[in-house]
């Protein structure tokens, strides 16, 4: 799970996180969902969230 963090930090960093749910971030959690098996959407739902909260631990 910490390169799920690792890489949250890279969009951080790199600045290609800009605080709007727009197109990079829908991305960004359609790749999230994939790799934990989850229904890839996009959307951040109870599931994607209940992940995500652990990812940075």
């Amino acid at each position: 799970m910490a390169m799920d963090l690792g890489e949250i930090m890279y969009l951080l960093i790199t600045g290609t996180a800009d605080g709007i749910y727009g197109d990079g971030s829908k991305g960004a959690v359609k790749a999230f969902q994939k790799r934990r098996g989850l229904t890839v959407d996009g959307q951040v739902g109870k599931k994607t969230y209940h992940y995500l909260s652990f990812a940075a631990y």
